[in-house]
């Protein structure tokens, strides 16, 4: 016996109960907070690589003045006049949404502390999607269980 096409697509009906309805309702709810918290780890993740390009920038860049001598005249200010205007410690940091001037070393610290406090966003935000994924999980397989192909819980990007 051959099936006609039309035969072959059609699909089974299945009566959506209220428990279903919550079921696909809070499945949706998960999906669009768990999209939500992936943007926001994918943006500190973007952060983390710029800080960790800025680091290998500093780290190549030439440490000017440390063997220089600062001009002829003896008298032109003290050793730490003289450090202070070394370009190296002048080195432009983001506060916010302003530049601050400071020092190589300071510059170093203050990345290391940046990219520390990424890092523990980071795990904070691993730490809420690992049971929101275990639960969407869940949904979707009493979802499929219950429809089967009537019903499309899948992502579109993936």
């Amino acid at each position: 016996m051959i099936l006609s096409p039309a035969a072959s697509e059609t699909k089974q009906q299945i009566d959506v109960t209220a428990e279903d309805q919550q079921m696909i309702n809070r499945f949706a709810r998960l999906n669009l907070k768990s999209d939500e918290l992936q943007n926001k780890y994918g943006e500190l993740k973007r952060q983390e690589e710029n800080l960790e390009e800025a680091e290998n920038e500093l780290m190549l860049q030439d440490d000017f003045g440390d063997d220089e001598d600062f001009g002829d005249d003896t008298n032109s200010g003290t050793k730490q006049d003289q450090q202070s205007i070394k370009p190296s410690s002048n080195i432009q940091f983001v506060v916010g949404t302003s530049f601050m001037a400071v020092s190589k070393t300071e510059c170093e610290r203050l990345i290391d502390q940046r990219k520390a406090e990424i890092k523990k966003k980071m795990k904070d935000l691993d730490d809420q999607l690992a049971p929101m994924k275990e639960e969407m999980n869940s949904i979707k397989s009493k979802l499929y269980a219950k429809f089967g192909s009537n019903i499309n819980l899948d992502s579109e990007d993936s």
